[in-house]
């Protein structure tokens, strides 16, 4: 039987940002799992798929756990998290499920970058909207776009033209709260709640196949499945 505390697996359709956001999990002590898990969270970026609707339905039809937890891993594109929380709760209109809005970018960005941030934030650049003219304007910093995001990028810059003496560590600190992944703890936790159970019965549920299956372990399984009902009698 699987021991040890609750995990989480992470799916979704590749380049989403689940190993980012996977990094930012267990960065805040949730377990994570490639096999086996007690709850689900489900990544998507980018505008709701076809193929992300069918794994969705498939996720809830195949598993006797709870619900996936959703994602929208790129919620910056929204550029405000107002437009974010917006686009979020349509999303869960059309999926009948919660959609949590997260920009993970920001939950992990290199002290390296903060110079080229900073030297940015004493310039006169005005970051434009668009990314094609944001690529241009920001010039040898373009690498920057695709590390913090646009807006993560407007964000830390403004924080520190309003503060331009902010230790690098109270910015890292600020963006990281501005990532939005702290929202997705309460409903994996809602998730894990009775995992103990779960795992109980995915145990026993292997057993009796065994019993059924595999001569060479039959006796041992019944045995094993005679004694946890005896102790549970």
């Amino acid at each position: 039987m699987r021991t040890g505390p609750p995990c989480v697996r992470v799916l979704g359709r590749e380049g989403v940002g689940k190993t980012v956001l996977g990094a930012a999990l267990r960065a805040r002590s949730v377990g994570l799992s490639d096999g086996a898990a007690d709850a689900v969270l489900y990544c998507f970026a980018g505008g709701l798929r076809a193929t992300d609707r069918a794994a969705l339905d498939d996720l809830a039809a195949g598993s006797p756990g709870p619900p996936p937890v959703v994602a929208w891993t790129r919620a910056d594109a929204a550029g405000s998290w107002r437009a974010a929380d917006a686009y979020a709760e349509r999303l869960g209109d059309v999926l009948g499920r919660p959609v949590i809005p997260v920009m993970a970018l920001l939950d992990d960005v290199d002290p390296v970058d903060l110079p080229a941030v900073r030297r940015l934030a004493e310039s006169d650049l005005a970051l434009p909207e668009s990314a094609v003219a944001a690529r241009e304007a920001l010039g040898t910093d373009v690498g920057l776009l695709s590390r913090l995001g646009g807006y993560g990028l407007a964000c830390a810059i403004g924080a520190l033209r309003g503060s331009p003496s902010m230790p690098d560590d109270e910015l890292l600190a600020g963006l990281r709260d501005l990532s939005g992944v702290d929202a997705l703890l309460a409903p994996l936790a809602a998730a894990f709640d009775g995992h103990e159970e779960r795992r109980e019965a995915e145990f026993e549920d292997l057993l009796r196949i065994v019993a059924v299956t595999d001569c060479a372990r039959r006796d041992d399984a019944e045995r094993i499945l005679l004694d946890r009902l005896g102790r549970a009698s």
